[in-house]
């Protein structure tokens, strides 16, 4: 008998703790929906205009400048690609893809 009361005093706490578990989850579901937003929005990067107005600043990126070295490149099946140098001095020729058409750069390692 002492056995069972134990097993089953021990199943109530489980329920207990488990419906306090959820009765919190409701609870911080019903909070204002700004808090919830808050936490799932990246903050944005703003400024302030002259008439104290906050506008969002975008960072572009600049394209990497490709520059033709005049020199070739030729893999081990016999095609022949012209090889570019990037703005950080990287070398690599651009191959395609047989199966999609997609343009991809490999860099040469020297």
């Amino acid at each position: 008998m002492k056995k069972h009361f134990v097993k089953l005093a021990a199943i109530l706490f489980v329920l207990a703790i488990f419906s306090a578990a959820c009765s919190l989850k409701a609870q911080s579901n019903v909070a204002s929906p700004a808090a919830s937003i808050q936490g799932a929005v990246k903050p944005a990067n703003a400024i302030v205009d002259a008439n104290g107005n906050y506008q969002a600043v975008t960072h572009k990126t600049t394209a990497s400048e490709q520059s033709n070295t005049g020199k070739t490149f030729t893999d081990t099946k016999g095609n022949v690609y012209p090889v570019f140098k990037s703005s950080a001095g990287k070398l690599y020729y651009i191959r395609t893809s047989k199966t999609s058409g997609n343009d991809y750069k490999v860099y040469l390692t020297l």
